[in-house]
């Protein structure tokens, strides 16, 4: 799977590999087509599915056909869980089973796509994002993603989800990032659902030793800060610090009207920040970016001097002997000069008075 689709979430993934994929591509790569399948856990039909599982087995270890091995292993395992469940019902949703072979079984769809079409993909479960470098290339891609879907899994894709067109005129949704004129930022609905259980922890906490409710709140901060932390989510965090500092206070205060738990006395008490989790990602993303300087040491002692030309330093002593003798010359002529005016001063002031 890392070397046939590595931008596939089955694949080792961090908290910035959406936003570093999007900004790597998206200037080759303008156009964005989003994809949802429309209920997908209840309309596939788990015989197809299990069928698409054997193809992508095929298609990643690059094999002419399905494997003995896999096929006495694993399809006979998957045909009994597949014939227990109830027909025309799809497969649970929450088994372990189903979430594995749901996302194998589009595996085959997705290499098909990188195959045909010189384009770049990033797939989240049954979610896909693909960059294309024109808008007819991502038409080609929706209708291949339609056809494939029904014929193969008998689903379609979701009208309401499916979209597409530029980062630049367009918002493009996916992960929980929305992403818009060379911006990333968190979804509303996710700061809207994050604000609400968090309202809902506070006011669920009974009254208890303030550090370990600090520490319990400190853990929703730094889950939710450091998974978003990667993006232009500044103004974003700074409200809600806000709204965070304001439950805080709703909760220390309950037993008491003591109102005097400012920002500096919640920090001084423990309380973690997002603008924190913010800057020091971002500071650390400055430093690796900015160039090495080159050592100063270094520099002195592989430059070696020059030798020293004893004919050139001849020449300027001797020019500078003659300007200090020149020097001295009009010194003693304007001393002359002084002289001789003070005396014709002396003679006019003699013959002024007579």
């Amino acid at each position: 799977m890392t070397r046939r689709l590595p931008m596939h979430s089955m694949t080792p993934w961090t908290h910035s590999t959406v936003i570093d994929f999007i900004s790597r591509h998206k200037n080759e790569y303008p156009y964005a087509l989003r994809g949802d399948i429309e209920k997908y856990y209840p309309n596939v039909d788990p015989f197809k599915m299990i069928g698409q599982v054997q193809l992508a087995h095929r298609d990643l270890y690059a094999l002419s056909c399905v494997s003995k091995s896999f096929r006495e292993t694993f399809f006979p395992r998957m045909h009994l869980w597949a014939e227990s469940l109830p027909p025309g019902h799809g497969i649970p949703m929450g088994s372990a089973m189903s979430c594995i072979l749901a996302t194998m079984a589009l595996v085959p769809i997705w290499l098909g796509i990188k195959r045909k079409f010189n384009v770049k993909l990033l797939v989240f479960a049954d979610d896909i994002l693909v960059l294309c470098k024109d808008d007819h290339t991502a038409r080609l891609v929706w209708d291949y993603i339609t056809g494939k879907l029904l014929v193969d899994l008998g689903v379609r894709l979701n009208a309401q989800k499916t979209y597409g067109g530029r980062f630049a005129n367009r918002e493009i949704d996916f992960c929980g990032w929305s992403f818009s004129g060379g911006y990333a930022r968190i979804r509303k609905y996710k700061v809207d659902s994050f604000k609400n259980r968090f309202e809902k922890f506070v006011k669920s906490r009974r009254r208890e030793n303030t550090r370990a409710f600090i520490n319990a709140v400190n853990r929703k901060i730094d889950g939710f800060g450091n998974y978003y932390k990667h993006g232009n989510v500044l103004k974003q965090f700074e409200d809600l610090d806000c709204f965070i500092r304001i439950q805080v206070r709703g909760w220390l205060c309950r037993d008491t009207r003591n109102k005097a738990y400012n920002n500096r006395a919640l920090e001084d008490i423990g309380l973690h920040s997002m603008v924190l989790c913010y800057r020091k990602a971002h500071r650390k993303k400055d430093a690796k970016n900015q160039p090495k300087l080159r050592p100063v040491e270094k520099y002195y002692v592989e430059k070696k001097p020059a030798a020293l030309d004893f004919g050139t330093i001849n020449q300027i002593a001797q020019s500078l002997e003659t300007l200090v003798s020149q020097q001295q010359q009009i010194i003693g002529l304007l001393r002359k000069q002084k002289k001789l005016l003070e005396e014709i001063f002396d003679l006019d002031k003699n013959s002024y008075v007579r």
